[in-house]
């Protein structure tokens, strides 16, 4: 078609026709005059290359070809992300598909390469711990640690089998009663004193059958004191026997009330040395006292005493103090102030 075009424009261009008659001529279009994009012209002795689609005129259509065009291939449709089946995450093929894309960008450093595989291996490897096989569950939490705690082991108190305040009874026939069966009656209680641990003095009121508090001057008959009748005139009825644990020996003290004190601090002066032997019966039953004793002085807090060994290898000794209305006796220098410091609270 454009070698005709040539020759018409060539003859148009000179007013000459040719030999062709002037009917041919008319009946001949020329492309130019349709409107139609000319074609550049082909230098002589060329052969044109264009495709013949440029001019209009498909390509399965054109006598000049004869070489069929290869089949149109549709694109993909692409399918909705809900039919899509949903792919697990592989921890190993991320890793081969990662190394791949890497070595395929030959302009990264290897440096920075070699840092970008190292982190992303290291990130990768804990992504794929955390999550399990399915990658959209995460691992259960562990149980809390369930401490145990041990209760502290409680201590039943010890039942006391006396009042440690206030005073006890002990009941002794008067008919009956003797130093020896008076010393087994404070045995039995000092042994119970020891077993509670207790370590106060203890208090006792000595009482008969009937309940009745009996008089000092009763035990003094009854268990023969060897005292001067003028010293337990003046001594009050009522008194006190102390049980006390000295270190793990029992011993016994004796609290006196008097009507008069400052007589008998002056009669004291002048019987001191035969006290232990005055006492002996109710105080030393078991042993044998001297008649005379040598007393030497003392002092605790405010307290003026007097004390004299009676056996100094048991360490049992009689102690005493004089105050006002009160005459204090121990078998022991613990035992007379531990007697001391109760009746001084």
């Amino acid at each position: 078609m454009s070698f005709f075009s040539h020759l018409g424009r060539q003859d148009k261009s000179k007013g000459n026709t040719g030999t062709f008659s002037e009917e041919i001529l008319h009946s001949i279009t020329v492309m130019e005059d349709r409107g139609i994009e000319k074609a550049p012209p082909l230098a002589r002795g060329s052969i044109s290359t264009a495709t013949p689609t440029a001019i209009g005129i498909p390509r399965g259509e054109s006598p000049f070809l004869s070489d069929p065009l290869p089949p149109i291939v549709e694109p993909p449709v692409p399918v909705p992300e809900q039919a899509q089946e949903k792919k697990k995450f592989s921890f190993p093929g991320f890793i081969w598909v990662l190394r791949e894309n890497i070595m395929k960008n030959k302009a990264l450093p290897r440096t920075l390469s070699g840092a970008a595989i190292i982190i992303l291996i290291g990130a990768g490897a804990i992504f794929w711990w955390l999550w399990n096989d399915e990658g959209d569950t995460m691992p259960e939490a562990l149980p809390p640690a369930v401490t145990i705690s041990v209760a502290p082991e409680v201590v039943a108190p010890t039942i006391q089998p006396f009042a440690p305040n206030a005073p006890n009874y002990l009941m002794i026939d008067t008919e009956t009663v003797t130093s020896d069966s008076l010393r087994v009656l404070l045995t039995e209680a000092g042994t119970r004193i020891q077993g509670a641990k207790m370590t106060e003095p203890v208090e006792f009121f000595l009482t008969d059958k009937n309940n009745n508090p009996v008089a000092f001057s009763r035990l003094a008959y009854l268990l023969k004191l060897s005292l001067p009748e003028s010293l337990v005139a003046l001594m009050e009825e009522s008194f006190s026997l102390y049980l006390y644990n000295d270190a793990g020996s029992l011993r016994l003290g004796l609290g006196l009330m008097l009507s008069d004190g400052e007589t008998v601090a002056k009669e004291l002066q002048v019987i001191e040395p035969s006290l232990p032997f005055f006492f002996q019966p109710l105080l030393y039953p078991e042993r044998v006292v001297a008649r005379q004793a040598q007393f030497r002085s003392g002092v605790y807090r405010d307290f003026a005493l007097r004390f004299v060994n009676v056996d100094a290898t048991q360490n049992i000794s009689l102690d005493y103090s004089v105050r006002s209305d009160r005459f204090w006796i121990g078998t022991s220098k613990d035992t007379l102030r531990a007697i001391l410091d109760r009746n001084s609270k």
